[in-house]
């Protein structure tokens, strides 16, 4: 396909594909499509989401990460160490989580400059059953002592062995594959 022959049908393929681009035919069928209120409160109904099982609360953590720390993508969940989120308190003593970034996609750590200038947060919801903090604070209560370390994984494989009593909530002390 580098051959000089075929020169005029590479030029014609760059100029099509930019044609489509214009006409909004790009990458739109990868695009995704954000979840409404009414899907959010469905997924809490069904237990999918909420501190009742293992699952469901391991659910609820990776959704508030992705939502109100701007997580994108597997890696950036899996990179994470219990250390990177820090459960801290404005001046009037509202509590919130602080999200500090680790290398990303698009900050490599190749630019010391290319940090983001606010760490994200995540602010307490004083009486909703959504509370990300409440949600936060019940997670770490169930994990094993000895993943607390701030160099830990964040996120915790769960123990799915029924016959034995499952304390910490039913989760392991090993990362989730």
């Amino acid at each position: 396909m580098r051959d000089v022959e075929f020169e005029k049908a590479r030029t014609a393929l760059k100029s099509k594909q930019r044609d489509l681009k214009k006409k909004g035919k790009g990458d739109k069928p990868n695009a995704s499509v954000p979840l409404t209120e009414d899907d959010i409160k469905l997924l809490y109904d069904k237990g999918l989401l909420g501190k009742s099982t293992p699952e469901a609360l391991l659910n609820t953590v990776w959704f508030n990460n992705t939502v109100y720390f701007g997580l994108r993508g597997c890696k950036e969940h899996r990179d994470m160490c219990w250390g990177d989120v820090q459960l801290r308190q404005t001046t009037n003593g509202e509590e919130f989580l602080e999200y500090t970034e680790r290398q990303t996609k698009t900050r490599t750590g190749e630019n010391p400059r290319d940090v983001r200038q606010i760490k994200p947060k995540m602010f307490s919801v004083q009486g909703s059953e959504r509370d990300p903090v409440t949600v936060y604070k019940f997670y770490a209560e169930k994990r094993p002592s000895e993943m607390n370390d701030n160099n830990a994984p964040f996120y915790l494989a769960v123990n799915n062995c029924k016959n034995k009593i499952l304390p910490n909530h039913g989760l392991k002390s090993q990362p989730l594959a």
